[in-house]
């Protein structure tokens, strides 16, 4: 039985009825991003929805830190101050608990080794980069990182690869760190395997796996710490039941899912159906639409309003 099936999600198709938000916290690729472009007007909306006084937060599952993520993004055109307030990604959650211990503490040890299994992540492990061993026999704990696949044949290939190594840790029975749950993510239309598929494997065979990332709690924890959003007024929007909506709804938020782009449009488009995704996942969503910049938007535009936020301080200009 659905954990919230007492209410029917509300199909809407105008921002209005989305009803006492204050905050956004918005997925990234799926919703707003393809893989290989921004959805048809979404950096338009995105300035419109801000400008009318709501928080918009970008809540990602991204390994990368919050800088090198602003830079990047600023190169597509998506303009922190301009598009968005502020940005948490799953990477920094991890890194914040990273400096505080959290790899002695789960392997008991403080001479501990770790073992990067895929795409370095040099500026995440910059603290404790000592305790790096490239043999993945003497490491007491591994961390996923990316595959760096784009297309699918690489990503099924570095999966299997990378599963073949991961085999005998699990049977050693040391802690696996996945700092991004995805298990596949859209490139140019196609859904491309990533760690998450990995550390889910994993888990399937007995591993111990530390998960950060939506759906898991602390990286909405964190978020809401670092924002000062109000849960009761925040709601979390993105293309995929079983990390935004299930990840959500634990948080305590009003949730929003688009039914065309990203994985639940990928889902749709091969006949499966959304009240399978719903009972698969045990959850389902406040709100549905088919595509989140193509809500229909008749807020008042406050053009003389500026949220106080760490990002907005910076008079980044949009251009």
């Amino acid at each position: 039985m659905l954990k919230n099936n007492d209410i029917k999600p509300q199909k809407i198709s105008s921002v209005s009825e989305i009803v006492d938000v204050d905050t956004y916290f918005l997925d990234m690729f799926g919703l707003l991003w393809d893989g290989g472009a921004f959805y048809d007007g979404t950096l338009d909306f995105l300035k419109s929805l801000k400008e009318s006084g709501k928080q918009i937060v970008l809540l990602s599952n991204a390994t990368v830190l919050r800088e090198p993520f602003i830079a990047s993004q600023a190169k597509k055109g998506l303009i922190a101050g301009c598009h968005y307030d502020d940005v948490i990604t799953s990477g920094e959650a991890f890194c914040h608990v990273l400096n505080q211990g959290f790899l002695e503490e789960i392997t008991g040890k403080k001479d501990y080794k770790y073992f990067v299994l895929g795409t370095e992540n040099k500026l995440m492990f910059e603290k404790v980069v000592s305790h790096q061993t490239d043999r993945l026999e003497e490491a007491d704990c591994v961390y996923l990182s990316g595959f760096g696949a784009v297309v699918p044949e690489e990503g099924e290939r570095i999966f299997k690869e990378y599963a073949g190594l991961l085999n005998p840790v699990i049977k050693r029975g040391i802690p696996i760190v996945c700092a991004n749950p995805d298990l596949t993510f859209m490139s140019k239309g196609k859904q491309v395997l990533v760690q998450g598929s990995l550390g889910r494997y994993a888990e399937e065979m007995g591993g111990k796996v530390c998960w950060f990332g939506k759906p898991y709690g602390y990286i909405f924890d964190y978020a809401v710490e670092k924002t000062g959003a109000q849960k009761d007024k925040t709601i979390m929007v993105g293309d995929t039941v079983e990390t935004d909506v299930l990840g959500g709804h634990r948080a305590g938020l009003k949730t929003l899912l688009v039914t065309k782009t990203g994985i639940t449009g990928d889902i749709l488009s091969q006949g499966g159906k959304l009240d399978a995704l719903y009972e698969k996942n045990n959850v389902q969503p406040t709100y549905i639409t088919e595509q989140f910049s193509h809500l229909s938007f008749n807020l008042k535009i406050r053009s003389n309003h500026v949220r106080a936020s760490s990002l907005a301080s910076k008079k980044i200009l949009c251009l």
